[in-house]
């Protein structure tokens, strides 16, 4: 195996890695909304508790556009990673702060506010999270596979919120009632984060993709250009040559990205100066 395939691979599993998070920990808050009404509303009766614990849930669906507008706009300026970097850290603070947070009886109502600042970060991050996959997962895919890649995105969202199910099925088989309700219900939180802090979960989201970028160019160039007369011509050498293909029997020129034929400026992969 090639080093360009393994970091095509690490760029895959690096797209992969934020979604099923993103909706692990969405899935977790819904299996556990019962112990999370009972820890910080307590004061409601039980209905009303598990309703302010839904609304409270309902919150991040509010920040999810604002996140992927403002997420959007970094990975405009600073690229994929850079975002996805970002959007893997706030949610890993969102998920610190529903697991660490005490209870109401422990610290009044700033515990309920803290819960309802973990969820919006939360949501802020899930917003920014499916673009910037998206591409990633597209532009890492081999020439003529980036849909089927791209779907591993959605694939990764369900596979997230089935283990979520799966682990918060198997501590309400194992835990006692009043254990699951005072404690048992921040493992799957705790779990998410060391998983943010591990190497799968962080330094694999590190890896530069510049040359796989120069190579899906350079791939689908080709394949443009085989249909073009031979008086056609084009310079491969996308990182030190000339960054226009030119023509023969034209006199316009298509524009690559300036982040492929200079590397030292950050952009967007596709973006035209």
């Amino acid at each position: 195996m090639t080093g360009s395939d393994q970091d095509r691979k690490r760029l895959i599993m690096a797209a992969c890695v934020g979604n099923f998070l993103e909706f692990y920990n969405f899935m977790a808050y819904a299996f556990f909304a019962p112990m999370i009404a009972r820890a910080f509303f307590p004061d409601s009766s039980g209905l009303a508790g598990l309703f302010d614990a839904l609304i409270t849930f309902g919150a991040g669906f509010f920040l999810r556009p604002l996140g992927a507008f403002c997420v959007g706009i970094y990975a405009r300026r600073y690229g994929h990673q850079a975002a996805l970097m970002l959007t893997f850290a706030i949610m890993a603070i969102g998920s610190l702060l529903l697991a660490a947070t005490p209870s109401t009886r422990s610290i009044g109502l700033i515990a309920a506010f803290l819960i309802v600042l973990a969820r919006m970060l939360q949501g802020f991050s899930d917003g920014g999270e499916v673009g910037p996959a998206t591409a990633m997962l597209y532009d890492a895919a081999p020439p003529g596979k980036g849909g089927i890649i791209s779907i591993m995105q959605y694939v990764t969202q369900l596979l997230g919120m089935v283990v979520a199910v799966i682990l918060g099925l198997f501590l309400s088989l194992t835990l006692s009632h009043d254990a699951l309700y005072a404690w048992g219900w921040r493992i799957p939180f705790f779990i998410g984060i060391a998983f943010c802090l591990s190497v799968s979960g962080c330094a694999v989201r590190f890896p530069c993709n510049r040359h796989i970028m120069q190579n899906r160019i350079r791939s689908e160039i080709r394949c443009a250009c085989s249909s073009l007369p031979r008086s056609c011509w084009f310079l491969p050498s996308l990182s030190a040559g000339p960054s226009r293909i030119t023509c023969a029997h034209s006199a316009s020129a298509m524009r690559l990205p300036s982040c492929i034929c200079h590397p030292a400026q950050r952009c967007s992969p596709w973006h035209s100066d």
